[in-house]
C-alpha cells in the first residue's frame, strides 16, 4: 500500500501517506525506505514541500558514518543523474537536488547551525546558501573522503543540467568549496570551471 510503483496513478493524498509511512520506516530501519517515496514525489510538485518535512526526520535519526547511510547517499546520487537524463521536467530536477542538498546539510551536521529549521525546509535558497560549506565539512570527515570523487563529480554534471541558475551557481560554489581536494585537481574539475566561465562570458558578450 505505501508503494508508489504499484499504483495505477499518483494522487497527493496516498503519496502524502505513503511519504509519512515510509520516512517513519527510514528512520527506525534504512534509508532505502525514501526512495519510491522521492521518485513519486518527484512527479508531484504539490507535495514536494511536504515530502522535504516528512524526510527531515529520518535523515537526523540515520548514523551519519554508518555505511549504510553513505551507501543510501551514493545511490541518491547516481539515481538523480539516471533521472535528469530521463525527464526535462526542471520541477522534478529541482526536487531531487532539494533532496540531495537536504541530505548533505544534514549528514554534515551543519543544519545546527539554522536557527529555523522551518526555513531550511521551505526555502531552496537557505539550502543552496548552507551546501557549500555543508558539502566541505562533510567530505573531510571519514569515510566520507571516499565519496569526494562521486560528488565533484555530481556538482558537475548538476550545474550543467539544470536550467535554473540559481541551482547551478549553487553547484559552482560547492565545487569551488572543494577545491583543496585531492581529486578536484587530479580530475581537473578546474578546467571544467575555467570552460563553463569562457562560455559564460562569450554568451554575456553576444548579448
Amino acid at each position: 500500500m505505501t508503494s508508489p510503483s504499484g499504483w495505477w496513478e499518483l494522487s497527493g493524498d496516498l503519496v502524502r501517506k505513503a511519504c509519512g509511512v515510509r520516512a517513519a520506516l527510514a528512520a527506525r530501519a534504512l534509508l532505502t525506505w525514501l526512495n519510491e517515496a522521492v521518485d513519486a514525489c518527484a512527479q508531484l510538485p504539490t507535495e514536494q514541500e511536504y515530502s522535504l518535512r516528512c524526510i527531515f526526520p529520518a535523515l537526523r535519526q540515520a548514523k551519519p558514518n554508518d555505511d549504510s547511510t553513505k551507501d543510501w547517499f551514493l545511490q541518491l546520487m547516481a539515481r538523480t543523474q539516471v533521472a535528469f537524463k530521463e525527464t526535462e521536467d526542471e520541477s522534478a530536477k529541482l526536487y531531487l537536488c532539494d533532496v540531495f542538498m537536504l541530505s548533505v546539510i544534514v549528514f554534515s551536521g551543519i543544519w545546527t547551525f539554522e536557527p529555523d529549521i522551518e526555513v531550511l525546509i521551505r526555502s531552496r535558497a537557505c539550502r543552496q546558501a548552507l551546501l557549500p560549506a555543508a558539502a566541505a565539512t562533510l567530505l573531510a570527515r571519514e569515510p566520507w573522503t571516499h565519496c569526494t570523487l562521486q560528488m565533484l563529480e555530481w556538482l558537475s554534471h548538476t550545474r550543467t543540467a539544470t536550467s535554473d541558475a540559481s541551482m547551478a551557481q549553487c553547484c559552482q560554489r560547492a565545487l569551488l568549496a572543494l577545491r583543496h581536494t585531492e581529486h578536484f585537481t587530479t580530475h581537473k574539475i578546474w578546467i571544467r570551471l575555467e570552460s563553463h566561465f569562457a562560455v559564460t562570458d562569450a554568451s554575456n558578450s553576444d548579448d
